[in-house]
């Protein structure tokens, strides 16, 4: 326990903020973290410890909506609704295109429950799309599609007129040199949350939990500190509560 202790104080001492992790790097941090260092054989494999590691990119990720992306969309007067990319997460904003400009107007965010209220909207309102909605779908390589509403026309429907920014999931790592979350710089300093998510799950396995609380404890601190950080960041959309 004592040398848990050390080991941890130590990587808080030199594991500098900045610092941008690899796949191997967070990986060789979790092994002196749970003291499985021994090459002869080790506890845990490289391919357990990277599907580890990468379960806690996708878990910090979803949680602080902390990546973010943008699509641009062809629109048509054929189709309401449109495939989102497969990365999606949850919508920043949307925006549509000006006709005979270059210019993009924020659209409204709305949903079908509301717009179910009015019996024909489906098939009676076409024109320039002042509102959008995201909707679920249970099959096809993205899970989500967006809708506009009013439906477009000819004239309103147009190449990449529709602009959608978005919250973003992250792409497995899988090449040693691989970084966390896309390797955003920004994001470089919270690469410390994933060794003690993965760290903790360790010692669960071998049923050391007071080491297991005190790794968790650790990794819970960091997310809340990302969160409020990426909440404090101009264009935050959506408000999330602690998660202490």
């Amino acid at each position: 326990m004592h040398k848990t202790i050390l080991i941890i104080l130590v990587l808080w001492l030199f594991y500098q903020p900045g610092d941008s992790a690899t796949l191997s790097g967070i990986r060789t941090d979790v092994r002196d973290l749970v003291q499985d260092t021994d090459t002869n054989g080790f506890r845990w494999s490289s391919v357990t410890l990277n599907s580890r590691i990468n379960s806690a990119q996708n878990l910090i990720a979803a949680m602080s909506r902390c990546v973010s992306s943008a699509t641009y969309i062809t629109t048509n007067a054929t189709n309401r609704e449109y495939l989102l990319p497969a990365d999606f997460l949850m919508p920043k904003r949307a925006s549509y295109l000006v006709t005979g400009t270059t210019f993009y107007k924020v659209l409204e965010p709305t949903d079908r429950i509301v717009l179910d209220r009015i019996a024909t909207w489906e098939y009676s309102t076409r024109g320039v799309p002042a509102r959008y909605y995201i909707d679920y779908q249970v099959t096809g390589s993205s899970n989500f599609v967006i809708g506009l509403d009013p439906f477009c026309t000819t004239v309103s429907s147009g190449v990449n007129a529709l602009r959608v920014e978005y919250y973003a999931t992250v792409p497995a790592m899988s090449a040693d040199s691989d970084e966390p979350f896309n390797s955003a710089d920004f994001l470089s300093v919270y690469h410390t949350a994933i060794m003690w998510y993965v760290a903790a799950w360790c010692k669960y396995d071998d049923k050391l939990y007071t080491e297991a609380e005190m790794f968790r404890k650790n990794f819970i601190d960091e997310l809340q500190i990302l969160i409020n950080n990426i909440q404090s960041k101009p264009g935050w959309n959506p408000i999330f509560p602690s998660y202490k």
